[in-house]
């Protein structure tokens, strides 16, 4: 009896720990958990005022603020960025806007199984509010993202 049950319990706990060891790989994948590298200052700042900043691990030339990007490392001009010195930083995405590229070098960041997300790029007000919500979803910070528009909208107003 001592025998058959020595086996049983050594595969019940190799099920359980690889049990708990997708748990865990699931809650490394979690919006928490992401490896940020952002392309472009407005991207940027949107990411941070969400209250994702940090999340980022990585941004381009043109993002100086806030304050605290200025420790991370840069990765050059949001249009010419490198496919080998976004992968040395081991990112789980790259988020910029539709003119981020090159082309080919966002296709290499998405064949290694960086997620890559291009936000439209319009300079209006429904664009702001689309880039906004759009971050949020995207970072699972709805809620962040509609007060933050609520802010941004009523200042609008009131700068009218």
């Amino acid at each position: 009896m001592k025998k058959t049950f020595k086996p049983l319990f050594l595969s019940t706990v190799m099920a359980v720990s690889a049990a708990m060891g997708a748990n865990t790989a699931l809650a490394h994948n979690s919006h928490d958990n992401q490896r940020i590298v952002s392309a472009g200052n407005g991207v940027t700042e949107i990411i941070y005022a969400l209250g994702a900043g940090d999340q980022v691990i990585a941004v381009d030339q043109t993002s100086t603020w806030p304050a605290e990007v200025n420790q991370l490392p840069r990765l050059g001009y949001h249009k010419q960025l490198s496919a080998e010195g976004i992968l040395a930083l081991e990112p789980t995405m790259l988020i910029g806007t539709e003119d981020m590229g090159p082309p080919s070098t966002l296709a290499q960041l998405e064949s290694a199984g960086v997620e890559v997300e291009a936000l439209p790029l319009k300079h209006t007000a429904e664009s702001i509010e689309n880039q906004i919500k759009s971050l949020a979803s995207i970072l699972g910070k709805e809620q962040q993202g509609n007060a933050l528009w609520e802010g941004c909208s009523l200042n609008l107003i009131t700068d009218s």
